[in-house]
């Protein structure tokens, strides 16, 4: 795993999440979103914030699937604060 790799710096690390989530489609970035609210994908919101793994992740990816999500604007409480549990962690 990226974040616990001993022979990079967190520069590198950065870099590495990037070229990874670079990688990653809307369904699966949808997916990531739905298991880290879930009680089986908790501890991995932490990578997610750490990694800003769905920087470019939204309500409106949802489309029609969810209103719900849509009115809520759940996912984006949910980065942000995934982001300052990262943020707090680290330094």
């Amino acid at each position: 795993m990226i974040d616990e790799s001993e022979n990079l710096n967190e520069e590198e690390k950065l870099q590495f999440a990037k070229i990874v989530r670079s990688q990653l489609s809307h369904l699966e970035l949808k997916f990531l979103f739905l298991n880290c609210i879930s009680d089986y994908g908790e501890n991995f919101q932490y990578y997610v914030g750490k990694y800003d793994l769905l920087e470019w992740f939204y309500e409106y990816d949802f489309h029609d699937m969810d209103n719900d999500i849509l009115k809520t604007k759940v996912i984006r409480e949910e980065k942000e604060k995934w982001l300052k549990v990262a943020t707090a962690s680290t330094g």
